[in-house]
């Protein structure tokens, strides 16, 4: 392991030497296990010894989840691009038909009564509206 220290470790090599070094530590300051360290500076040793080791594998548990997350989220890119690759070409199919530019007023005789529809009621598109020509129920003609 001497030679192993002076040469370039890959980050998996660095992890695995580093927890073997902790686990040894607490094995030495615990006498195999048998016993805790009673003195404030052994006890303090210790559990930094152990929240490294905890630290450590919490981060390879985040490692393996965002694995799991990448992988779901190459499936669903994959199934995003075989729903576009089989409409490549053709219509949209999420979208709705069309609307007609023009709407057209059913009659129903038997049905409804006949109304008197206000000039402009059923005219499509934006139009101009102030305060006078809303109380007078008159729009004024532009000039």
């Amino acid at each position: 392991m001497a030679d192993k220290l002076t040469d370039e470790l890959d980050d998996d090599e660095v992890l695995a030497f580093t927890q073997r070094t902790r686990r040894n530590l607490v094995d030495r300051l615990t006498d195999e296990g048998r016993s805790i360290p009673t003195d404030k500076d052994g006890a303090g040793v210790l559990l930094a010894a152990l929240g490294d080791m905890d630290k450590v594998a919490m981060g390879k548990k985040r490692l393996r989840v965002d694995q799991n997350i990448g992988d779901a989220t190459k499936q669903a890119a994959a199934v995003f691009a075989a729903v576009f690759e089989q409409t490549a070409g053709k219509a949209n199919p999420f979208k709705g038909a069309q609307t007609p530019d023009e709407v057209r007023v059913p009659k129903h005789p038997d049905v409804l009564t006949d109304i008197e529809l206000v000039p402009g009621e059923l005219d499509q598109g934006n139009h101009d509206l102030n305060y006078n020509d809303f109380m007078t129920g008159k729009p004024e003609e532009k000039k």
